[in-house]
């Protein structure tokens, strides 16, 4: 246990965030032009960590936060941290077993998590994004990396969540965003844009974990410290070497799965009825663009993933 005058802890929370794991640098983008078009901007509810980097300049890739370091703890009234006379002293219990104990702090609002809510996490932030276009059709794949899921519901070192935009003739018609490895998919008229990026946020939801969801009129009201809609830097898997690509794509996440090693697979299964059956997009015919690296193991014939984890070409 450890016992802090306030104007301490309020100078310790920050750092004890950035220390929990390593801020990694991220890439400049390094998207096509089309991929940061369409480019989703997110938002961050109060109660979830904030997306960061899983792979960096160094090809260092991110170890996470296991989640004792940000214990779950279900929705509802959380302890409030008072102000102390320079005579009082707060109780900051990390590691306590009673219903009150988190890392994080409820001071007369909602539960915010620190360790994975610094805004360092988002000046280091990435986006990493896989495309397939044909038939008039192009589907984005965005990954997001989160370094520790703290729901209340099966926490979980490491998330991964993404969003496809499904594009015909260079216009959104659909958008489709995760959950727990399901997607829900909507027409783009339902969908909130900022210019031509749709507004998604990830949030805690009902079944304890954390995911996507559409944004609402009420989330123009931003959560995140940045006080706008924020778009990490992006990088396409086409665009990066081939290094790269095998060390973000075999990596394990542990109880988190990401979706970019699968792409052919999670296209197939969540496409718009209207790409399958009107214009025949095949989400396993790749065509590789001309601004693609030559020899990258994404595009050189459709790579994806095998049970074991090794990278392997799909027609």
């Amino acid at each position: 246990m450890l016992s802090l005058k306030l104007p301490k802890l309020a100078l310790f929370i920050p750092l004890l965030g950035t220390c929990l794991a390593e801020l990694l640098t991220p890439f400049p983008d390094t998207a096509s032009d089309l991929a940061i078009k369409f480019q989703p901007v997110l938002d961050f509810d109060t109660d979830s960590c904030y997306q960061t980097a899983a792979i960096g300049k160094d090809y260092k890739v991110n170890s996470g936060i296991d989640p004792p370091l940000a214990p779950p703890r279900p929705p509802g009234p959380g302890p409030i941290i008072r102000a102390a006379t320079d005579d009082e002293q707060v109780v900051f219990a990390a590691n306590a077993s009673d219903s009150d104990s988190e890392i994080g702090i409820r001071s007369g609002g909602p539960y915010a998590p620190f360790g994975c809510r610094d805004k360092a996490r988002l000046d280091h932030s990435q986006t990493y994004v896989r495309e397939r276009c044909n038939h008039g059709w192009c589907a984005y794949l965005y990954g997001y990396y989160f370094e520790v899921d703290t729901g209340f519901s099966n926490a979980h070192k490491h998330d991964w969540e993404h969003v496809i935009v499904w594009t015909l003739n260079d216009q959104v018609f659909f958008v489709s965003w995760s959950a727990h490895g399901d997607y829900t998919t909507h027409y783009s008229s339902t969908i909130r844009f900022e210019g031509s990026h749709p507004k998604i946020v990830y949030h805690l939801g009902s079944s304890g974990t954390h995911s996507l969801r559409k944004a609402e009129a009420k989330d123009d009201k931003i959560e995140n410290d940045t006080g706008r809609w924020f778009r990490a830097p992006l990088v396409s898997l086409e665009k990066m070497p081939c290094e790269f690509n095998r060390k973000l794509l075999n990596n394990n996440w542990g109880s988190a799965h990401s979706d970019l090693n699968r792409l052919g697979e999670k296209l197939d299964k969540w496409m718009p009825w209207d790409a399958r059956n009107n214009e025949h997009f095949n989400p396993w015919e790749p065509k590789v663009p001309s601004w693609a690296v030559r020899g990258s193991d994404v595009i050189r014939t459709g790579a994806e993933n095998d049970s074991q984890g090794k990278l392997f070409a799909t027609a």
